[in-house]
């Protein structure tokens, strides 16, 4: 659980929540390069927080849910509004941009470079970067390995 009380003042400089609560909460601090609001547990030489998750966790009082990704309800990164983030799993975000045509790399790139459809999410992979990739191609490459080095016993 994060340190509240410093994180909390330092985090509330950078948003003000606009009466209708229903709406985007938009972060004023700096950024990275995705548009996600960032925050530094610490001061500048702490280390680097995603604004919308502090956010959930000032809101519910407990950490981020381990090995989650945010889900934004209302597609918008610069959003740290509690009631828009949802914990959830890489593959639920990745239905989520599917489903709402919001993510403009999906949308041109619709097969991988050996032709396997990645409109289909059961054929997507995410690795622990969040890194998309095609789920075709990884078992096809293990199986390859397999069949070259020999399955190993107890794998």
């Amino acid at each position: 659980m994060l340190k509240v009380s410093t994180l909390q003042s330092r985090f509330f400089k950078y948003v003000e929540p606009p009466a209708n609560s229903n709406a985007c909460w938009f972060w004023t601090g700096m950024h990275t390069e995705f548009g996600y609001g960032k925050i530094y547990e610490g001061g500048p030489r702490g280390r680097q927080l995603y604004a919308h998750r502090v956010s959930w966790e000032i809101h519910h009082g407990k950490p981020f849910p381990e090995g989650m990704v945010a889900r934004h309800s209302c597609d918008n990164a610069d959003c740290v509004n509690p009631e828009h983030i949802t914990p959830g799993s890489a593959k639920q975000n990745s239905d989520d941009m599917i489903s709402r045509n919001r993510n403009p790399i999906l949308i041109k790139r619709s097969q991988c470079a050996r032709g396997h459809d990645l409109t289909q999410p059961e054929n997507m992979r995410f690795d622990s970067g969040q890194r998309r990739g095609c789920l075709v191609c990884r078992k096809l490459s293990y199986a390859k390995r397999s069949k070259t080095h020999g399955a190993q016993k107890g794998c």
